[in-house]
């Protein structure tokens, strides 16, 4: 009997499913909080390690998010303890929980980025990432030259789009709204 485990992660919950060849079930499962992965927040840079390639920073929760860059890019920042800094959440906090009484329990800080982007059905919109690319299920081929041309058109020099498969079947009306 062949078993599948589907998982549906829609904006702030997670939906799991069990599939069997016969009958599917729905398994029981709760999330603690619902997920941050998207939000973006202006921060206060409370501690830089320079030499690990990271900082902390406090973004209005009760512990500060990891922003981790290389240790190249903390030498030539204009970051420093106490600037301001916009930043999106690339992963929820996650809490390890021992296997036994000898572990202990483990936590880690929401991981920040400061590459921030904006998704929708079509598009992931990026300020200061510059081109335009095509998600791995896609290519340029996919697209008449007219509408590449015309999307090409809506971004400035400074901004980028990634263009999702669900593109691909859209009329050029659709992709603009």
């Amino acid at each position: 009997m062949n078993t599948l485990l589907l998982v549906s992660r829609p904006s702030h919950h997670t939906n799991l499913a069990l599939l069997k060849e016969k009958d599917s079930s729905p398994l029981e499962f709760r999330v603690s909080h619902p997920t941050q992965i998207g939000d973006i927040h202006k921060g206060v840079v409370l501690d830089i390690q320079k030499n690990l390639g990271f900082a902390f920073v406090d973004f209005g929760e009760k512990t500060p998010g990891l922003l981790s860059r290389p240790p190249s890019f903390w030498e030539n920042t204009p970051f420093t303890k106490g600037s301001s800094v916009l930043v999106q959440i690339t992963r929820d906090k996650v809490k390890h929980t021992p296997l036994n009484e000898q572990q202990e329990e483990k936590e880690k800080n929401v991981r920040l980025s400061l590459t921030l982007s904006f998704s929708s059905a079509f598009f992931i919109f990026q300020p200061k990432t510059p081109g335009l690319r095509f998600s791995k299920t896609i290519s340029k081929q996919d697209f008449s030259e007219e509408t590449l041309s015309k999307i090409s058109e809506l971004l400035s020099d400074n901004e980028g789009l990634t263009v999702k498969p669900l593109a691909r079947k859209a009329s050029f009306e659709a992709l603009e709204a």
